[in-house]
């Protein structure tokens, strides 16, 4: 006869535990607004010498989220983009953004966008991976605005071009997905 399962036994949350529950989100909370990343305030304007040297390259001839947009009354989600466009989007914001750059680029547009380098996010595998001609990963933290310290977590350049393919695939195995590089760059259909 097989034996009853054990009941569960109910963990008690302690005013302890909620007060280091607390204390780590305050943590995190100054974390952020330290560095100026939070919900708060991430418009942050990108640091003029990395905007130069990348301008040299993709020729931008619009920016359609600039670090005033909103408080300017433009809504560069509602809007079309130009040939060439470079986005900074708030952080909070970049799957937004991501699936607007896709759509420009079905429209023959081509967009740069600055975001955190987060490939496991559920944005990056369906608005950057599939679509992304390139991603460049920054090797070394921006110094935005008025900030001292560069930002605290990696970011990445994804390039969407018209009339390119991905540059990334995601291949599922049974136990786990992985990121590789295409063989076949033509694009999507």
């Amino acid at each position: 006869m097989p034996s009853k399962p054990k009941p569960r036994i109910k963990r008690k949350t302690t005013n302890k535990s909620k007060i280091v529950a607390r204390v780590r989100k305050a943590d995190g909370a100054k974390w952020q607004e330290k560095f100026g990343f939070g919900r708060r305030c991430d418009n942050n304007d990108t640091p003029k010498d990395f905007y130069r040297e990348i301008n040299k390259e993709f020729k931008f001839t619009f920016d359609p989220c600039p670090s005033n947009g909103k408080e300017s009354g433009k809504d560069g989600l509602a809007i079309e983009w130009k040939s060439s466009n470079y986005v900074n989007p708030p952080f909070s914001e970049v799957k937004k953004w991501a699936k607007k750059a896709v759509e420009q680029m079905e429209k023959g547009r081509n967009t740069v966008i600055l975001a955190p380098l987060r490939p496991t996010s559920k944005y990056w595998k369906k608005f950057v991976i599939p679509y992304a001609c390139e991603i460049r990963f920054l090797s070394e933290g921006l110094v935005f605005g008025k900030h001292t310290k560069p930002i605290p977590f990696p970011l990445s350049l994804i390039i969407y071009k018209a009339n390119k393919g991905p540059a990334m695939q995601i291949i599922k195995k049974k136990t786990y997905e992985y990121l590789a590089y295409c063989k076949n760059k033509n694009p999507k259909k």
